[in-house]
């Protein structure tokens, strides 16, 4: 980079010199010197300037390059412990951006204490549901909802369990089996 910047500097006092004799001793033939080191001068400073914007994104690029989280870090970051053996995750989506993905979308088979133990750590609002009455506690985000995401599937019953985050455009809702061993999970940011 530096030989660039360093050429981009010659040619401009180079450009700038020639100018200044063109004006001292009246003679074209500087002036049309002076215009075509300059316009060598935009050339090389454009160039250099797109090197620096490239190497500069690379960088940073390399730099905060996000890793993307497994099904179960997932679940051991949203509820603050270390799962039972019992838990499965099926399928999941992260939110790699909080600003540009709304959510966390989860699919996973567990056993009914660790569900009780999910569950006991916010104060969740209960309702029992059939499978008609789903959609209208499904998240309004049907262009971002993965393909699996199907609480439909966990029967004719279906238990959905919501808590809303105080004073926060937040959502946790879960659509559990009535045997509590198949759930679908998500989390949302509005």
């Amino acid at each position: 980079m530096t030989p660039w910047i360093l050429a981009c500097v010659i040619l401009l006092l180079l450009s700038v010199t020639l100018t200044l004799i063109a004006i001292k001793k009246r003679k074209m033939a500087f002036i049309y010197s002076a215009l075509a080191i300059f316009l060598l001068f935009l050339g090389v400073a454009g160039w250099t300037v797109f090197k620096f914007v490239t190497s500069s994104y690379r960088k940073l690029k390399a730099s905060t390059e996000i890793k993307q989280r497994s099904g179960l870090e997932i679940y051991t970051a949203v509820f603050n412990s270390t799962p039972a053996n019992c838990l499965k995750i099926t399928n999941y989506k992260d939110h790699v951006m909080p600003i540009l993905d709304c959510c966390i979308w989860l699919e996973l088979s567990t056993c009914p204490h660790e569900m009780e133990r999910v569950l006991t750590q916010s104060v969740y609002e209960a309702e029992k549901l059939d499978n008609t009455q789903l959609s209208l506690y499904m998240p309004g985000l049907s262009s971002e909802m993965p393909s699996w995401w199907n609480p439909r599937l966990l029967g004719d019953t279906v238990l959905a369990f919501t808590y809303k985050e105080p004073n926060k455009d937040r959502i946790q809702r879960f659509f559990v089996s009535r045997d509590s061993t198949k759930a679908f999970y998500y989390d949302a940011v509005y």
